[in-house]
């Protein structure tokens, strides 16, 4: 996407380097925003819609003038044409609304994009459909070669309802070894298995879990958590030239989402320099936070060592692309999220913890010391526990309460972790896909006692939690509507309503998605909202959000999204210029 030349001259070269867990240079951003020489015109101008501003009062408007990629006014259709000149460009909206650019807190975007190399399994309904877009890979490699995928599979949807093992596997590439990541899982077929030597008589590492079958003692292909961490290594990765592809795809699709502005929720070395090689050459077209990942395991004296010679630290960047922090895992999935109680269909397991109480608090002690945001993977209470109990542990030292630092999902939260949460200044995380598709699991495996304190969304806000929502994406889909009309109407897959005491109002829901989720990235003075001196980072809707039937929510499509007052996005046929 071009940018401005304003942009452009605002760069002085990114040099970087990103050794152990990506650490990397940035020019700092710039706080004067160039203007063109004719002062009192604008570049753009939308009119006769309804925009919804979300700004202080929620103001509804007619019309809102842009120039270059700024707001400048809003108001009615005469005020803001008021602002035309000769050059001015002009979108009759023709009572469409419009709404501030959706912010995805909480996205993966290299997995993605990473479809147009592996399989994509996301959309199988069944084992058969996995397995048959799994041999097409298999059939198209050389003997030997890996086999992995892209996008995940969800098994609750499978007619099955259970995850593949090997044998499942076997038949279909009894020459390559084939593994398959859902993230916190992944399944190896028996070839896969004899490379990395794992057998009956193999233990499972700490931190992780290779599954046997209780008659036989046989593996089952299945490994958790850290079990993985061999075969990652063994897998082929992409190559630099196809993580620049992946991004470039991923980036289409979050701006036919209606996305301005994403937040990678944990991306390695290789991804980092990918997404620096994009934004040096203006490629970025939408505004991106990326959360390095870093092992809570890791030695004190390499973290601190790793930590002391990095040359940056949170919050450098520009306008399109800036580090967040540091991504940590304090357990797992819904499979293995880390309880305070047994789950009910495994009597004695209680999850899996990432790490030792003592691993955490020393490495995010640590990352306080040298000026780091951290965010922690967390769905259980216990884990939750863990991670609470890194964080005050760390703001003995220094204060952490004006950071922002946060709690990625944070399912299971307990009566007494709002007010440690609210004490320390965090922000959450959730993700409402998560509510909508994992229900039939939280009751499977946590029971209905559990399952039903999910993602309390009202509670939060009661206690003036701040609250960011995003999409998990590419572990779900990218339809930030449907996420809204989830938070709105709390339905589950399975058309239950859980937790109605939990909804959020429709402008909640909204905001869930962009004024509180700017605010997480400390972006609230500069998007978020529709007002002038914000960036012009807006949606055009198929349809009224506020008015729309709430089963219509869903439904909602972008038919035009702008960053900085550029299009990113237009729907075909569409009437907008």
């Amino acid at each position: 996407m071009a940018v401005t030349h304003a942009r452009r001259a605002k760069r002085s070269g990114i040099s970087g380097v990103l050794v152990g867990c990506v650490l990397l240079a940035f020019p700092a951003a710039s706080a004067d925003h160039a203007q063109p020489a004719n002062v009192g015109q604008a570049t753009l101008i939308l009119h006769s819609g309804k925009i919804i501003t979300l700004n202080g009062t929620n103001e509804v408007v007619e019309a809102i003038a842009i120039r270059g990629d700024r707001i400048v006014g809003t108001g009615t259709s005469e005020e803001m044409l008021g602002w035309k000149g000769a050059s001015t460009q002009l979108i009759d909206l023709a009572g469409r609304t419009v709404i501030p650019g959706l912010n995805d807190s909480h996205s993966h975007l290299v997995s993605y994009g990473a479809r147009v190399f592996r399989p994509d399994l996301s959309r199988a309904t069944s084992l058969a459909e996995i397995l048959k877009l799994v041999e097409a890979k298999v059939k198209e490699s050389e003997p030997g070669e890996w086999v992995t995928n892209s996008r995940i599979w969800n098994e609750t949807k499978l007619v099955e309802k259970r995850n593949p093992t090997r044998f499942d596997l076997d038949p279909i590439s009894p020459n390559n070894p084939v593994y398959l990541s859902r993230g916190h899982l992944g399944v190896a077929n028996s070839a896969a298995l004899k490379v990395l030597g794992i057998t009956r008589d193999t233990e499972s590492p700490e931190g992780g879990t290779i599954e046997k079958d209780p008659k036989t003692g046989e593996p089952t292909g299945r490994l958790y958590e850290r079990a993985q961490d061999q075969v990652r290594r063994l897998l082929p990765p992409l190559t630099h030239a196809q993580m620049l592809t992946a991004l470039r795809h991923s980036y289409e699709e979050l701006g036919a989402a209606g996305v301005t502005s994403v937040r990678d929720a944990g991306t390695s070395p290789e991804a980092m320099r990918a997404y620096i090689e994009l934004n040096n050459g203006d490629e970025i077209p939408i505004r991106t936070s990326v959360s390095i990942r870093v092992n809570v395991n890791l030695p004190g004296e390499e973290l601190e060592r790793m930590l002391r010679e990095a040359p940056v630290t949170s919050g450098l960047g520009d306008e399109m692309l800036r580090v967040w922090g540091v991504k940590m895992t304090a357990d797992g999935g819904s499979d293995l999220a880390f309880l305070r109680k047994d789950y009910v269909n495994r009597p004695g397991f209680r999850g899996q913890p990432g790490g030792s109480p003592e691993n955490f608090s020393r490495t995010v002690r640590l990352l306080n010391k040298y000026g780091w945001r951290v965010a922690i993977h967390a769905l259980g209470d216990a884990a939750i526990d863990l991670v609470l109990d890194a964080y005050e542990a760390a703001n003995e030292e220094s204060s952490i309460a004006n950071k922002r630092w946060s709690i990625e999902h944070g399912y299971m939260l307990q009566p007494e972790h709002f007010a440690r949460i609210k004490r320390l200044g965090l922000v959450m995380h959730p993700q409402t896909w998560h509510l909508y598709n994992l229900r039939r699991n939280f009751l499977d495996n946590y029971g209905r006692a559990y399952a039903d304190m999910s993602h309390p969304y009202r509670t939060l806000v009661q206690h003036g939690i701040p609250i960011a929502g995003g999409t998990d994406w590419s572990l779900e889909p990218n339809d930030q509507f449907f996420y809204m009309w989830v938070a709105i109407s709390r339905k589950t897959i399975d058309g239950e309503v859980v937790g109605p005491d939990q909804k959020l109002t429709r402008e909640e829901a909204l905001r869930f998605h962009t004024t509180w989720a700017a605010y997480s990235t400390f972006e609230e003075k500069e998007k978020g909202s529709l007002e002038p001196g914000k960036y012009a980072d807006l949606v055009v809707l198929s349809a009224d959000y506020f008015d729309a039937p709430e089963d219509d929510v869903r439904r909602i499509t972008p038919l035009l999204t702008m960053v900085g007052g550029k299009v990113v996005f237009k729907k075909d046929g569409a009437i907008i210029p």
